[in-house]
């Protein structure tokens, strides 16, 4: 821990930490934990994703006081994002601090969604070290452009479905292949649209799979909105 890099850190994320632990936890993957035995930030993330989840919901209703309960939630989707939260930390350049085992080292592949995830680890951590209030100032000032620029998000898998249903046409995913690594799942998808399969497609999530298979297969269908 002597050797962390707290200041740099700290410099780029715009808050000091009383408690220097949090903040180390926070970039610790989860494969350097289990090989040194210490904590990851596993449990970090899946609390940081809630908090993140209520200061945005919060936000945008407070700026888009016109737009209603489905428009807000598609907001919201885009904005916490992995893709969204990996431009944000890409720009403050703390990636590469990310605590990792040797294996995954040696295998020179960051693992899906390091970006988005060590995003929420870090929220969590300010939140344990100076409260709701720290957390959202970090929030609000990370993903200002975000929040200013309303982005949106465009759900392929219902729009995929609507498609079917107006056409008549049966379709149907279909898991093909996982695969395990020490850092990562990754899951394949096929879609059968009418009996023929018009797309494969991965996804670090069986949702995130099925959400590529229905974008490739869209296009191919020639579908317009």
């Amino acid at each position: 821990m002597l050797d962390f890099p707290f200041e740099k850190i700290e410099a780029a994320i715009g808050y000091t930490f009383k408690n220097k632990k949090l903040l180390c936890t926070a970039f610790t993957h989860s494969s350097y934990a289990n090989e040194n035995s210490v904590e990851g930030n596993e449990r970090m993330e899946f609390f940081g994703d809630a908090i993140l989840q209520f200061v945005t919901t919060e936000q945008l209703m407070k700026t888009y006081k016109n737009k209603d309960e489905g428009d807000l939630s598609k907001i919201r989707s885009a904005i916490v994002s992995a893709e969204g939260l990996t431009k944000v930390v890409d720009e403050m350049g703390i990636e590469d601090y990310v605590l990792m085992s040797k294996g995954a080292k040696k295998c020179n592949t960051r693992p899906k969604k390091l970006e988005s995830n060590l995003y929420e680890a870090i929220l969590c951590a300010i939140y344990l070290d100076g409260g709701l209030p720290v957390a959202k100032k970090f929030v609000l000032t990370t993903l200002s452009k975000q929040f200013k620029n309303a982005p949106t998000v465009v759900d392929f898998a219902t729009e995929l479905q609507e498609y079917c249903q107006a056409n008549k046409l049966s379709f149907e995913y279909k898991l093909v292949g996982q695969s395990v690594t020490e850092i990562d799942t990754t899951y394949t998808y096929q879609l059968c649209v009418a009996g023929t399969v018009v797309a494969t497609a991965d996804g670090d999530t069986k949702k995130q799979a099925k959400h590529n298979c229905a974008k490739i297969s869209l296009k191919k269908l020639n579908y317009k909105k």
